[in-house]
C-alpha cells in the first residue's frame, strides 16, 4: 500500500515543459509555478522512493531493521545538506568557470565529461550512504542548474543523443516487466482504471487552491503526468518484491494511462489558452 502511494506521488516535468514551450508559456508566471512545483515534487518523490526501498530492505532483513532506518535518516540529512550547500555556494558554476578558462579551448567535450563525471560521483556517493543512486544523480542535477546556460546547452547538445538511447532501453526494460497475461486480465484493468482516476484526482484537486481556476486547472493537469518518474517507482517496487503481479501490472498500466491522457489534456488546454493571447497580440499590432 505504501509503495502504491509512493508510485503516484511522482511527477514528470519533461512533457509539461515541452507543451509550455510550444505554447510560449514556459517563461511566464504559470510556467514558473508548474516547473517549480514539479521540481519540488520530484525531490520529495525521490526521497520517498529511497525511504520505501530502505523499508523494503529492512522488511527482508528484520533482525537488522534498526540500522537501516538510522542510516537512512543520516543519509537523507547529509544529502539535503550537501545539495543545498553545493547549490548555494555555486560550486558547479565555479568549476565550470575554471574549465572554461583553462581547458575549453584545448579540449573537446570538456563540459560533457564534467557533467557525466558529476552524475556518476553523485550516484556513487548516494549509494555509499545507503540511498538510491537516482537520489544522488538528481541532487547533482540541482547543483549543476547554476552553471551558465551556454555551458549547459553545449553539454546537453552532446548528451541528448545518449539520453535517448538509455531512456529507450529503460522503457523497453519496464515493458518487459508487464506479463502479457495481464493485458487480458479483467482484475488488473479494474485496478488500473481505479488507480488512474485516483491519480488524476490526487493532483487535479490543487486547482481549488488557486484564485485563478484556469491556472489551477493547468497546474493540476501538469502535475498529474507521472511519466518516467512513476516508471522508476514501479521498477524499484518490482526489484524489491514489494508488489504482487496483479498490483505491479495495474500500477504500471495506470502510470502509462495517466501519463498519456494527462499529457494530451494538458497540451490541449495550454494551447487553447495560448490562442486568444496570440490573437490579442495580433490585434494590438494591427491597431498600432
Amino acid at each position: 500500500s505504501i509503495f502504491l502511494g509512493g508510485i503516484f506521488t511522482a511527477t514528470s516535468v519533461g512533457l509539461s515543459v515541452e507543451a509550455l514551450k510550444r505554447a510560449g508559456k514556459l517563461d511566464t508566471n504559470l510556467g514558473n509555478q508548474i516547473v517549480g512545483a514539479a521540481v519540488i515534487d520530484d525531490i520529495l518523490g525521490v526521497i520517498i522512493l529511497t525511504v520505501l526501498a530502505k523499508i523494503s530492505d529492512a522488511g527482508n532483513f528484520a533482525e537488522e531493521a534498526l540500522n537501516p532506518y538510522v542510516m537512512l535518516t543520516i543519509g537523507v540529512v547529509v544529502f539535503l545538506a550537501a545539495t543545498y550547500a553545493l547549490w548555494s555556494l555555486g560550486i558547479a558554476h565555479k568549476i565550470a568557470g575554471y574549465l572554461d578558462q583553462w581547458y575549453a579551448k584545448s579540449s573537446t567535450g570538456i563540459y560533457t565529461r564534467f557533467f557525466f563525471g558529476m552524475l556518476m560521483l553523485g550516484a556513487s556517493l548516494s549509494a555509499l550512504l545507503g540511498l538510491e543512486p537516482v537520489l544522488g544523480a538528481f541532487g547533482i542535477g540541482v547543483v549543476l542548474s547554476k552553471v551558465d546556460n551556454e555551458i549547459k546547452h553545449d553539454a546537453w547538445s552532446k548528451i541528448e543523443g545518449y539520453m535517448h538511447i538509455f531512456v529507450g532501453g529503460f522503457l523497453v526494460s519496464i515493458g518487459t516487466m508487464l506479463p502479457r497475461s495481464s493485458l487480458v486480465d479483467f482484475k488488473v484493468w479494474m485496478w488500473a482504471i481505479l488507480f488512474t482516476v485516483l491519480a488524476f484526482f490526487g493532483k487535479y484537486v490543487v486547482k481549488y487552491l488557486f484564485k485563478d481556476k484556469q491556472d489551477g486547472k493547468l497546474v493540476g493537469l501538469a502535475m498529474s503526468i507521472r511519466g518516467e518518474v512513476g516508471l522508476v517507482f514501479v521498477a524499484v517496487a518490482l526489484a524489491n518484491h514489494a508488489l504482487d503481479a496483479t498490483m505491479a501490472s495495474a500500477s504500471l498500466l495506470a502510470v502509462i494511462l495517466v501519463t498519456v491522457s494527462g499529457a494530451i489534456l494538458f497540451e490541449k488546454q495550454v494551447m487553447k489558452q495560448a490562442v486568444p493571447e496570440k490573437a490579442g497580440r495580433v490585434e494590438s499590432s494591427t491597431e498600432l
